[in-house]
């Protein structure tokens, strides 16, 4: 957002190699990419689509068809190869979820988290949930004050697509010896999941629900013990207590009666 508050015009080749600049694949490993998607006015798409056609992509097109004002369409995308290729001309506003986080980051003019998704990028066996964040770019580089003057003036959003697993699983690296862990989006349900460590078992002895909220998305961390976990904590001290304490308690009550006694004769 930077960049293009900085720019008169960012180009294709300025969004590459500032993106590749920003390393995120080291910073922020399971990233998917980190794009630009352009707000395009129904009366200006066929200008719009020779435009991006003529700086040498003749296939380009805004998909999925039909009529619909306005479009959307993802015109830059970094890393531009393998899955990201799918994504381009995509139009987000399109789907009803993207659409939802697209609007609520316009309206406040900050980052906002969509729903459960699955990328356009997925494909063949290995389809996994998905999820965005987009932030708005306004015209002039600055957010204007209303919500009436940010709808008017709104260029596009800089976003970035996360596939759930691969971001979770170089989040803990391995270090979930202690706790499986399941993420949902919303209330926990197979339809809201987005991620699980391993196949929760039901008989977990110990489970606790956290809710985590991140860019006006609400999102809900279920967290359970694993056998490993249940049996570095099994303890007989709690029964070594009940029978200890038992004991003082009948030794001590004898004591008491013997001395009463003694003191009656």
């Amino acid at each position: 957002a930077a960049l293009f508050a900085a720019s008169d015009e960012v180009s294709r080749a300025e969004w590459r190699a500032y993106v590749g600049a920003l390393a995120l694949e080291r910073s922020l490993p399971g990233i998917q990419g980190t794009g630009f998607t352009q707000m395009i006015p129904a009366s200006r798409l066929a200008e719009h689509v020779a435009q991006v056609r003529a700086e040498g992509f003749p296939g380009y097109g805004v998909h999925p068809p039909g009529e619909r004002d306005p479009y959307s369409s993802i015109i830059y995308l970094e890393p531009f190869a393998d899955r990201n290729l799918r994504a381009f001309g995509y139009d987000m506003y399109s789907d009803p979820v993207r659409r939802e986080a697209m609007e609520r980051a316009r309206d406040t003019g900050m980052p906002a988290l969509s729903g459960r998704v699955t990328l356009v990028q997925e494909y063949g066996s290995e389809v996994q949930a998905g999820f965005l964040i987009y932030l708005p770019i306004y015209a002039g580089g600055t957010q204007p004050d209303s919500v009436d003057a940010r709808r008017a003036t709104l260029l596009g959003f800089v976003y970035s697509p996360f596939r759930a697993h691969d971001i979770m699983r170089s989040i803990f690296d391995g270090r979930l010896d202690d706790a499986d862990i399941e993420l949902f989006d919303g209330d926990p349900s197979a339809e809201t999941l987005l991620f699980a460590s391993t196949q929760r078992s039901a008989n977990a002895r110990f489970v606790i629900d956290h809710p985590v909220d991140i860019g006006g998305r609400r999102w809900l961390a279920r967290f359970s013990s694993t056998p490993a976990f249940e049996r570095d904590q099994a303890s007989a001290e709690p029964g070594l207590i009940l029978f200890g304490g038992s004991t003082l308690s009948l030794m001590l009550f004898a004591l008491l009666n013997i001395n009463a006694h003694h003191r009656r004769r």
